[in-house]
């Protein structure tokens, strides 16, 4: 076959390959680079008869993907680059397996190697109901097709990998807490081939509960109207749009609390004793590494009240942003609430971010209210050990129990709180707004 180079620079850098395909129809290229070896070590099943036991596989470089193409045409072929300190020179590679084996085995069999992510299949190792060899690699190609190509490396001996999400165990200052309460109205229709339904839910009251930290004033809450009280809306003949009024209030009230948090930064505010400490301290509350010349001691402190929170390092004050957004969590959200709520997210051209588990049950969703703040819905059962209903029966041992449930006992009277620890006592199938 001859190809057509007309048009392309020499030497030809690699920004000018697609100008080579488009010229040529049906050739599609890879190309692949070399780089210095971090030094893979020799697996136990290899052979070491040759070799010497720990010597590194691939000492002198490994190769590496630069271009992929997504769909190999008719004419496909693969080049390597191999660069000196003035030039580069494109290498046809023949046999892509041999050249790639050495830094993955020493054993001698053929390896079938994925172009893309480099993942090997063995044709020696044959395990029941289990693919090996080339059907193996062609089902790997069906998850690695529509993702970018990488390059697995295993971490060099000696380096430590240590926990850095310092951000995320920090408490958030607002937490949402909602419910839904739904009506079951009878129906008789054929939802499928074998599938009657008979009941449709529409929900008829929601109520929410705004969760601020200690920290936070309550002079802040009055001033950004804050709800510090359960709310409660129940729907009526006038008003059967329930999960849509819910999604109104929620977002309104995200919006007040991104105000709150953007335009607040009170100074810090020390006493003596905590002063005192903070000066004593040689470590990073955190990281636990010690403070340096170049590490900084910082005093981290809360935004809202002006509170000192941890003596820290520089880059992990630096880690410690304002919270992005407000979590909403819901009881049994994946299954049942949800439902209500992603039908009604689409009042504006804001958008919506979805973590799905099936096409219609999803882990949790978010609603963008500012271009760097959003509110996002999350499932609690993800996050407790047990069922609502089941934790709470652990806490209600004896009728004496009840002060242990400090929010619930501050709405309702203690003569109330039998029946409002009750379950299923509720006549959803006789109710009608």
């Amino acid at each position: 076959m001859k190809s057509d180079f007309s048009d392309l620079s020499s030497p030809t850098p690699f920004s000018e390959i697609h100008i080579f395909e488009r010229q040529n129809k049906g050739v599609s290229v890879n190309v692949y680079g070399l780089k210095p070896s971090k030094g893979l070590k020799v697996g136990k099943d290899d052979k070491e008869r040759k070799y010497g036991k720990g010597e590194k596989v691939g000492k002198t470089s490994v190769v590496y993907s630069i271009r992929f193409v997504e769909n190999d045409k008719a004419e496909h072929f693969g080049l390597l680059v191999i660069e000196g300190s003035e030039r580069m020179h494109f290498t046809y590679i023949s046999n892509f397996s041999r050249l790639v084996r050495s830094q993955k085995t020493f054993h001698e069999s053929k390896l079938f190697i994925c172009k893309r992510c480099f993942t090997s299949f063995d044709e020696r190792v044959k395990k029941k109901n289990k693919f090996c060899g080339n059907e193996a690699l062609q089902q790997h190609m069906r998850l690695c097709g529509p993702n970018k190509p990488i390059l697995p490396g295993m971490p060099v001996e000696g380096e430590v990998f240590r926990f850095n999400g310092w951000a995320n165990m920090q408490r958030y200052p607002f937490v949402i807490y909602d419910d839904f309460e739904a009506l079951l109205e009878k129906q008789a229709e054929r939802v499928g081939a074998s599938t009657d339904g008979i009941h449709v839910h529409h929900p008829m009251s929601y109520g929410y509960f705004v969760k601020a930290s200690v920290d936070v004033p309550v002079e802040l809450l009055d001033k950004y109207d804050i709800p510090q009280m359960p709310v409660v809306y129940r729907g009526s003949d006038s008003r059967k749009e329930v999960a849509k009024h819910f999604i109104a209030s929620v977002t309104a009230l995200a919006t007040r609390l991104y105000g709150l948090l953007k335009a607040t930064n009170v100074p810090i505010l020390m006493s003596v004793d905590e002063i005192r400490v903070h000066n004593a301290k040689s470590v990073c509350d955190m990281c636990k590494l010690a403070f340096t010349e170049s590490v900084c001691k910082v005093a981290d402190h809360c935004y809202l009240s002006g509170r000192l929170r941890h003596t820290l390092c520089s880059p992990c004050n630096l880690k410690l942003v304002t919270p992005k957004f407000v979590p909403c969590f819901l009881n049994n959200l994946l299954k049942y609430d949800a439902h209500f709520i992603v039908t009604n997210l689409c009042y504006d051209k804001e958008p919506i971010k979805v973590i799905p588990n099936t096409k219609e049950n999803y882990i949790s969703f978010s609603k963008r209210v500012k271009p760097n703040f959003s509110v996002r819905f999350l499932n609690s059962c993800r996050f407790m050990a047990s069922s609502l209903a089941e934790l709470a029966g652990n806490l209600l041992r004896n009728p004496d129990d009840f002060d242990k449930f400090r929010e619930t006992t501050k709405e309702f009277q203690p003569t109330d709180m039998p029946l409002v620890m009750q379950k299923d006592v509720f006549s959803y199938e006789y109710s009608v707004f």
